[in-house]
């Protein structure tokens, strides 16, 4: 894993997440699966932990309101871009894993994964 120099945290925290998630599979055994299913999964996770992200009244935001709306942006577009990313793997695999994580919860999509392989339908 190589992560970049300057990203931003929010940026940083999201690829952390997605890595950390393909680390928790391999420890959990998940193997051979699909690059969209392994992809999408970890591109859920990651849209997630952006979702958990607040900075409304976040007392570790330093500064103004202004930043506090600047990262609030950012957020959104950094999940903009995975919820809208054309590639086969990460867009389309997400927008799947993403469907079942709503439909079946987060522990039953992966329980399902890790059964068969493939994601609940």
């Amino acid at each position: 894993m190589l992560l970049l120099y300057g990203l931003p945290k929010l940026d940083l925290g999201a690829t952390l997440a997605h890595e950390m998630m393909h680390a928790w599979m391999k420890i959990e055994g998940y193997e051979g699966l699909s690059l969209n299913i392994a992809e999408g999964i970890c591109e859920v996770i990651a849209h997630k932990w952006l979702e958990w992200q607040s900075f409304t009244g976040d007392e570790n935001i330093k500064g103004t309101s202004e930043k506090a709306q600047f990262l609030r942006n950012l957020k959104e577009f950094l999940k903009d871009g995975i919820e809208k990313n054309h590639s086969e793997a990460y867009g389309h695999g997400f927008r799947e894993a993403k469907w079942a994580v709503e439909r079946y919860g987060l522990r039953c999509t992966l329980d399902h994964i890790s059964r068969t392989g493939k994601l609940p339908e």
